[in-house]
Parts: structure tokens; sequence; C-alpha cells
């Protein structure tokens, strides 16, 4: 018995490990905080009184998620609040190469291609956080808030500020005497 608990504790981490990742955080765009400890779904977006967007999530995907994916990412970006949608985006083929075939005498099983219909949804998700959390931006955009801390992001500068030089500027030896 005592095995058999270690064994699906192992197979339980494998699986946790190979990639059974949260789509709704791998596809996140925007400022990441402070983990939060509970997240909320909203049916829509919110009054923008005491909250801030801090980013989003857009894919496709062929599996049918839930609130509890939506909310998971929502707390490991910091986020208290998440909106989402789906909808279908039509039915696709999609192969699959399962074990189908068995060979009684061998006991060998062959992989065959098998061709399964499935629906696709397109997920959007928006993420907020309520100012009432407070804490400090960990990575991500940073928009200018109402403090006196000067404007020092590269698109406001002059381009040769920002290391970048124009393709061509004629130089007073490029431009012929009369």
């Amino acid at each position: 018995m005592h095995v058999s608990r270690l064994a699906i504790a192992n197979t339980v981490v494998s699986a946790g490990l190979l990639g059974c990742s949260n789509p709704f955080a791998s596809h996140y765009v925007g400022e990441r905080w402070p983990a939060t400890s509970t997240a909320r779904v909203l049916e829509q977006a919110p009054s923008p009184d005491g909250v801030r967007w801090i980013g989003h999530s857009e894919f496709d995907s062929f599996d049918v998620l839930t609130d509890a994916e939506a909310i998971t990412a929502a707390r490991q970006v910091g986020a208290d609040l998440v909106e989402w949608d789906d909808h279908s985006i039509g039915d696709r083929v999609k192969w699959s190469s399962s074990p189908v075939l068995w060979n009684q005498w061998d006991g060998k099983m062959f992989n065959q291609p098998e061709a399964m219909r499935q629906t696709e949804y397109r997920y959007e998700a928006r993420f907020y956080r309520s100012d009432s959390l407070g804490g400090r931006i960990i990575s991500g955009r940073r928009d200018v808030d109402e403090s006196s801390e000067p404007d020092t992001r590269d698109e406001n500068r002059p381009d040769e500020q920002r290391g970048e030089v124009p393709l061509h500027r004629p130089a007073t030896d490029d431009v012929p005497s009369p």
C-alpha cells in the first residue's frame, strides 16, 4: 500500500513538471506585482476607481478552461481581479497518435495517427489590481504616476539622446559649393 501511494505522488508531481502549464499565465503580458493570496472573477470590467489594469492574456486553445485557471494566473501576476471570456473559433481537425493497435502474439502496441474533430476556443483575460493592496511593481511596464519623478522613458526623448542616429544627415562636406 505504501508503494502505491508513493507511485501516485510521483505521477502527480511528474505531470505538474512536464508542461501542464496554465495558458492564462504563460500568455500573460503586463506588469508583475507580488503574488496575491486571493483573487476573484468579474463578469465585466471593474470601475476604474481604486483599481488599475495591470495586464492581459490572449490565446487559442482546444482545452476547455475554467475560472480556476484564470484565478491561479491572476494570483501569480499579483492581480486580485480577473475578467475573462472565451468564444469558439470553429472546429478543427487535431491529429493524435494514440496506441490503437495491439499485436496479440507479441503484446506490442502500435501508434497510428487518428483524426479527431475538436472545437478551438479564443480566450481573452484582463487582470486588475486593487489600489488598496499596495506593494511595488516587480517587472513590466510602468505608467507615469502622480509623483514628481521625471519621465525618463526612451520614447519621450529625442533620437540623439536615445542613441539613435538618423539614417543620413548631410554633413557640411556633402554640400556642393557654388
